[in-house]
């Protein structure tokens, strides 16, 4: 069943979808349908935020201003960011900020709050000074930034994505920019808690010994003494990725073992794998071995 987004339509210029994900982080997909008049702007204010520009270009307008002797816009510190397709730009812990989107185009926004993640006001507000960077500085490390297509579908409501993938990008890309771009002496007291190997080891067993199942990474970080977001950056500092790609990766060479040696069809592999959604399974089996599932199997029937 596709989840459904809420649609609003605000004048006959944008259109937005917005869901809450990771409990309290609110993703927002903004398209504009035709070009805003030059007198309109749209103001923000919120906790710290990660536009992705997927068409076209925005352009963040940050004001700085003496209300205490009441100076207009104009006599501000005015500082304008062009933030063009393909590149993130990263704004500030509660800094208020003007948008400006090109005449057509969409940007996806990701905000959150600084303390739902133990990060540090201080390191948030520092890392976040830095106004954009480009998508391809991270997109090594996250590996799927083309992903963000499939996130659309799934705000707009057209394409069903489980909830745990979703969060999952957003929470490592954010751990990717922290770990990229903050000093190595900016860590949070979580990330600093001791972790020896044998203890991660027997988090990666958990996964391998229960990966059929409905998997909540929530439960693995309450087993690490961690917050989901730093249990997810500690696990991939210490195995080169995320829980929930290391859940794919055992899923995928079991399903590759049944569709070789078994007698059950596609769908009942999916299922048996721990994947709800055979789509979404097809998807990540063509995407991690190169051919969907439905070969693999053909080339193993016998012949009638």
């Amino acid at each position: 069943m596709v989840n459904k987004s809420k649609g609003i339509n605000r004048g006959r210029n944008v259109v937005f979808f917005e869901k809450n994900i990771c409990s309290n982080d609110l993703l927002v997909l903004f398209e504009w349908l035709e070009p805003l008049k030059p007198s309109r702007k749209i103001a923000a204010w919120h906790g710290c935020e990660i536009c992705y520009v997927l068409e076209g270009y925005v352009i963040h307008v940050f004001e700085e201003k003496d209300d205490t002797n009441e100076k207009s816009e104009k006599d501000g510190n005015r500082t304008e960011v062009k933030i063009s397709e393909g590149e993130i730009s990263l704004l500030n812990y509660m800094q208020t900020h003007h948008v400006i989107p090109s005449p057509t185009g969409k940007f996806i926004s990701y905000n959150f709050n600084v303390e739902d993640k133990n990060i540090p006001k201080e390191q948030a507000f520092n890392l976040f000074s830095a106004p954009k960077i480009s998508a391809s500085v991270i997109s090594n490390e996250i590996k799927n930034y083309s992903f963000l297509n499939d996130i659309e579908a799934w705000l707009r409501g057209k394409k069903n994505l489980p909830q745990e993938e979703v969060d999952d990008y957003f929470l490592n890309t954010l751990a990717t920019i922290l770990d990229c771009q903050s000093p190595k002496d900016q860590t949070s007291a979580q990330d600093q808690l001791p972790r020896d190997d044998s203890h991660w080891l027997e988090i990666r067993s958990e996964i391998e010994k229960n990966f059929s199942r409905n998997f909540s990474v929530d439960e693995l970080a309450t087993l690490a003494g961690l917050s989901k977001f730093h249990f997810i950056r500690r696990f991939k500092r210490q195995f080169g990725c995320t829980p929930i790609e290391y859940l794919h990766f055992v899923r995928l060479n079991r399903a590759m073992h049944l569709l070789l040696t078994g007698t059950k069809n596609v769908e009942d592999v999916a299922y048996e794998v721990g994947f709800n959604d055979v789509s979404f399974f097809v998807h990540k089996f063509k995407d991690f071995y190169g051919k969907p599932p439905s070969l693999i199997k053909r080339a193993t029937s016998p012949i009638a």
